[in-house]
């Protein structure tokens, strides 16, 4: 008797865990970033500044399923875990001054230099549970781990990433020149160029 009292309590550290809902997914990724090749600003007294542009898109996702198993035995009959998830996108942007030690982690804007960083977000994928009057209907919580949901996530994790790296070149196309113009406009600057890539 002692046995089968132990066996349940047992069952029930393993079971309780697994009917609890929580947060499935939550990270961020680089998809891709550019390397783009430092900028040699020169001013009027012969002085040189170096700075490094570069871009980023990362990829967020946040997956999760809240709510709690049925409890029949304290009068709650119904499971209300459902599954969400957003995934977003983004395209950093950052300017970076670069001395012999190394380069600072980005420029902070000012009255010479007014957005030397930008984020553009792109629209986000979001996933509701179809509504609990359904979800009592069909007798069955709107779990994450059922195939329909899941395969419906990882497609959504790839067409985010698709975007992303649709959009990437483009961006860059679009903010480089911009950015070098705003260069020189610094005060005392007589040109702004590339220096060469490296091999």
């Amino acid at each position: 008797m002692a046995f089968k009292a132990g066996l349940w309590i047992c069952c029930g550290c393993l079971v309780a865990p697994v009917g609890i809902g929580g947060v499935l997914d939550d990270y961020s990724t680089v998809v891709t970033k550019s390397e783009e090749p430092l900028w040699i600003v020169t001013y009027q007294d012969g002085f040189q500044e170096t700075y490094r542009p570069e871009w980023r898109a990362t990829l967020t996702v946040h997956r999760e399923e809240p709510g709690h198993v049925a409890k029949p035995l304290e009068g709650d009959v119904v499971d209300t875990r459902e599954c969400r998830w957003t995934i977003q996108g983004q395209i950093e942007r950052s300017l970076r001054l670069c001395t012999r030690i190394g380069c600072s982690a980005s420029l902070e804007p000012s009255r010479a230099l007014a957005a030397p960083s930008a984020v553009t977000h792109l629209e986000p994928l979001q996933r509701d549970p179809p509504p609990l009057a359904q979800r009592i209907l069909r007798l069955a919580p709107d779990l994450c781990t059922e195939s329909a949901n899941e395969a419906e996530f990882r497609k959504a994790v790839e067409t985010m990433r698709t975007r992303l790296l649709e959009r990437f070149p483009p961006q860059i196309a679009a903010e480089k020149p911009q950015l070098s113009q705003s260069l020189t406009q610094l005060p005392g600057v007589v040109s702004v160029t590339e220096a060469a890539k490296s091999p």
